[in-house]
């Protein structure tokens, strides 16, 4: 249970650095770099994703043989990119549709949604490696 616990902390912190940094790049007031801000949630979620994926499994991978390995790897890529890319591209679009309407305070709003999106991602990933470490 002990290392249970470490796991889920370090999955935390993780989670808490990515929302942190999705919160920055989406609340910078810049309209002309919406892909790149797109590109950066994307990869930062996909990272996030897995880094937990990682914390959960590091010691289980030395027992497999690379075939599932990554078949694994493959999944964990596939599902976080996909994820990430439909709450970024979203965000992006929200944003369009908030900034003219509230001017820099739209700013502000976008920035908090990303970083909700990044946290509900983070902690719904996590509550599946968890589930799957247990089991």
């Amino acid at each position: 249970m002990m290392n249970l616990n470490r796991k889920r902390r370090q999955s935390c912190l993780i989670i808490l650095a990515t929302v942190f940094g999705s919160a920055v790049v989406a609340a910078t007031p810049k309209a002309n770099l919406d892909s790149a801000k797109q590109i950066f949630l994307t990869v930062a979620d996909v990272a996030m994703c897995m880094v937990i994926w990682d914390i959960y499994f590091e010691e289980s991978l030395y027992q497999k043989n690379i075939i599932s390995i990554l078949l694994e790897l493959f999944f964990v890529i596939i599902l976080s990119a996909v994820t990430a890319y439909i709450a970024s591209k979203g965000i992006t679009v929200l944003g369009d549709r908030l900034i003219p309407w509230l001017g820099a305070m739209g700013w502000w709003i976008v920035g908090a949604i990303a970083s909700v999106a990044a946290c509900f991602i983070g902690v719904a990933w996590t509550f599946y490696c968890d589930d799957l470490y247990r089991s």
